[in-house]
């Protein structure tokens, strides 16, 4: 039997081959202010998401449910830590 046309894979490998040459095809400044634009992005997500889960947590630990408080507290840590090292990277890039 013959195949209609790539497959997942193929089309997968595909795009990520297009993407890389796109972006080795860019200028530096280009790929800097992409850089710079995700990671603030990122850093943006994941204090929203920091706060987020630690007003659940309060909400939680309010309503008597320690144990799932315990573990949104325990997100809000990690999502602040990626916060800031976001920020910290968003800072080693500005020129």
């Amino acid at each position: 039997m013959g195949s209609n046309g790539p497959g997942p894979v193929q089309k997968l490998a595909s795009l990520i081959l297009t993407l890389a040459i796109l972006w080795l095809t860019l200028p530096d400044h280009q790929r800097q202010r992409i850089v710079m634009r995700v990671t603030r992005v990122a850093q943006v997500a994941a204090a929203r998401a920091a706060r987020h889960a630690g007003h659940l947590g309060m909400g939680d630990e309010l309503a008597g449910r320690h144990g799932e408080a315990g573990r949104r507290y325990t997100a809000a840590l990690h999502l602040s830590r990626a916060r800031d090292r976001c920020a910290a990277l968003y800072g080693t890039l500005r020129p």
